[in-house]
C-alpha cells in the first residue's frame, strides 16, 4: 500500500471560496486519490477552514497581501491553483500586485505546477477586473514557472448569489427579475463555478498535455430571457422580466460588465467542445436550475 504522505500536494488558495472550493472537491473526491490537499485561507478558524479540516485536508493561515505568508504556504507543494478576488478589493492595481505575489512565491518554493485561474485582455468595451487576471496571466507565462491557464466563463451560479443578478419580490409578491445591467436578449458563455475543480484536477493530473497550455471553459451560451424562462418552466413560479434593451445601452457604464461577452456572441475565445471532453457530465442551464430549483425557489420568498 503506498504511503499517502508521498502523494504530490496540491495547495489551493481561496480554498473556503467558489472556484477555489470547487478545486478542493474534486481533488478530495479523485477516484485515484492522487494528490493530498493543502487550503490556504486567512482564518484558519471559520466554519469552512474547519469544515475542510474535518475532511483531511491541511488548512494553513495565508494572506496574498503577505508574500512571506504564501511563500511558507507554498512550501513543499507539487502543484498550485491560484485565483484573485477583485470584488474583495475592486482595485485591479491590487489584484495585479496580488497575482504577482502568488506567481512570485510559487516560483520561490520550487512548484511545479502552476494553474492559474484567468480571463482575456479586453478592449472596446473594456472590462478591467478581466484585464486585471490577464495582466497577471502574462505575468506567469513570462516566468520560468510551469503553468496552465485556465480561462473561465460567466457563473450560472451569479443568479444566486451576486446581489445585482438575484431575483427580487415585488410588494404584491410577484417574482421580478430587474436587472439593467445586463442585456435582455445579449448572449451570455456561462459554466458552473462549483465544476471548476473539473478542469484544474484534468490540468494536474496530466501535466505532459496541460503544461504551457490554456483550458478555456463553456458550458453553453445563454440569455437573461431564455434563463428566466428556464427558471419558471422548472419552479412553476410566474416571473415578471422587466428588460433591458441595447437603445441607449452603455456595457462600460455597468458594474455587471458583460459587453466582452456581447462583442462575441456570447464566446469570448471558449472551448465547448474541449469543455464537454474534459468535463462530459458538466451541467448546462437547464441541468443547473433544475439541480438548484430549491435553491431558487428559496431565493424567491
Amino acid at each position: 500500500m503506498s504511503n499517502p504522505t508521498h502523494k504530490p500536494l496540491i495547495a489551493v488558495t481561496g480554498a473556503t471560496g467558489a472556484q477555489g472550493g470547487s478545486v478542493v472537491k474534486y481533488l478530495l473526491e479523485d477516484p485515484n486519490r492522487m494528490f493530498r490537499v493543502r487550503a490556504l485561507t486567512r482564518n484558519v478558524d471559520s466554519l469552512k477552514a474547519k469544515e475542510l479540516a474535518a475532511r483531511g485536508v491541511e488548512v494553513v493561515r495565508a494572506d496574498i497581501d503577505d508574500e512571506k505568508s504564501v511563500k511558507a504556504a507554498f512550501q513543499g507543494a507539487h502543484g498550485v491553483f491560484g485565483l484573485t478576488n477583485y470584488w474583495e478589493t475592486m482595485s485591479t492595481e491590487k489584484e495585479i500586485i496580488q497575482g504577482r505575489t502568488l506567481v512570485n512565491a510559487a516560483l520561490a518554493a520550487g512548484v511545479k505546477h502552476f494553474v492559474w485561474s484567468t480571463l482575456d485582455h479586453t478592449k472596446n468595451p473594456e472590462v478591467v477586473y478581466w484585464n486585471s487576471k490577464a495582466a497577471v496571466d502574462d505575468y506567469l507565462k513570462e516566468s520560468r514557472l510551469s503553468r496552465t491557464s485556465l480561462y473561465t466563463s460567466f457563473y450560472f451560479e451569479n443568479f444566486l448569489t451576486f446581489p445585482l443578478l438575484m431575483f427580487k419580490k415585488s410588494e404584491d409578491g410577484t417574482v421580478v427579475a430587474d436587472w439593467p445591467d445586463i442585456l435582455t436578449d445579449g448572449p451570455i458563455g456561462g459554466y458552473c463555478v462549483s465544476e471548476t475543480g473539473a478542469y484544474v484536477l484534468e490540468a494536474f493530473k496530466n501535466p505532459g498535455e496541460w503544461i504551457g497550455k490554456d483550458i478555456r471553459i463553456l458550458s453553453e451560451i445563454f440569455t437573461p430571457r431564455s434563463f428566466v424562462q428556464t427558471v419558471s418552466e422548472v419552479t412553476g413560479r410566474k416571473i415578471e422580466l422587466r428588460e433591458t434593451v441595447k437603445e441607449g445601452f452603455d456595457p462600460e457604464k455597468k458594474q455587471v460588465n458583460m459587453g466582452w461577452f456581447y462583442k462575441h456572441d456570447g464566446n469570448p475565445d471558449r472551448d465547448p467542445v474541449l469543455t464537454e471532453r474534459i468535463n462530459p457530465s458538466r451541467k448546462g442551464m437547464r441541468a443547473f436550475v433544475e439541480a438548484n430549483r430549491a435553491a431558487f425557489l428559496s431565493s424567491f420568498d
